[in-house]
């Protein structure tokens, strides 16, 4: 990250180990926390050598990765923050796959 590339971060509340449990949860929880999300929603993403998906906000400013994760936690949710520049790469999960 440069100051002309602030790192990117993301507000992640929770992990599944296959896709089928990553859709079903992010839906629920894209549900159960549409309030406190606005606009915002979760997507599922892959994190090359890490637990298989994420539930993720992606691509937020430190900042508002905070207040997302904030609004989550004070409804009873969990949710961390997330240097997504760290990491090896994250691969967006779609629709369906060919």
């Amino acid at each position: 990250a440069t100051a002309n590339n602030p790192p990117i971060y993301a507000a992640e509340i929770g992990s599944a180990t296959t896709e089928l449990e990553a859709r079903r949860s992010v839906a629920d929880l894209n549900s159960r926390y549409s309030e406190q999300l606005g606009r915002q929603r979760l997507l599922v993403v892959r994190v090359v050598g890490a637990e298989p998906y994420r539930l993720r906000v992606p691509r937020l400013s430190q900042n508002s990765a905070g207040v997302v994760c904030f609004r989550i936690k004070v409804a009873g949710g969990e949710c961390r923050i997330v240097n997504q520049d760290n990491e090896e790469a994250t691969l967006p999960i779609s629709g369906r796959r060919s």
